[in-house]
């Protein structure tokens, strides 16, 4: 008896770069911090798991950068435990999985967008770059 059943696959986007300032003597100067990255994609096999009732599957996103320096924290991971013997169709390609206690990065989460800190000069510095999506 063969189970066929699709599931959705997410990866967390990357958070958003900050534009912010300190002054200091009379002078501006950047200060935003960079995005963190999205949540990245796993699937664990094991002999004892079932195949799951759900079929959305997202990690965590990104956290936003923030004032004086602070990188946003990087999203959570989610990862998706299945038995051991299924096919995985993945892009048009499959693969058989029989290893016990297999680990598998299957998506990686966006990339953090860039603080403004990062740019010297202050008209460059009312930039600040989206998180790329996951």
């Amino acid at each position: 008896m063969f189970i066929i059943k699709k599931i959705l696959l997410k990866s967390g986007n990357g958070g958003n770069g900050c534009i912010s300032y300190k002054i200091l003597n009379n002078k501006f100067y950047a200060n935003g911090g960079n995005g963190g990255d999205g949540g990245d994609i796993f699937i664990f096999f094991n002999n004892n798991f079932k195949i799951p009732n759900y079929n959305l599957f997202i990690s965590q996103n990104g956290f936003n950068g923030l004032n004086k320096l602070k990188s946003g924290k990087k999203g959570k991971d989610k990862i998706l435990k299945l038995p051991i013997g299924i096919c995985l169709e993945i892009n048009k390609q499959k693969k058989y999985i029989v290893k016990n206690n297999y680990f598998l990065k299957i998506l990686k989460g966006g990339k953090g967008g860039i603080g403004n800190y990062l740019y010297k000069k202050y008209y460059n510095s009312k930039i600040a770059n989206f998180g790329k999506k996951g």
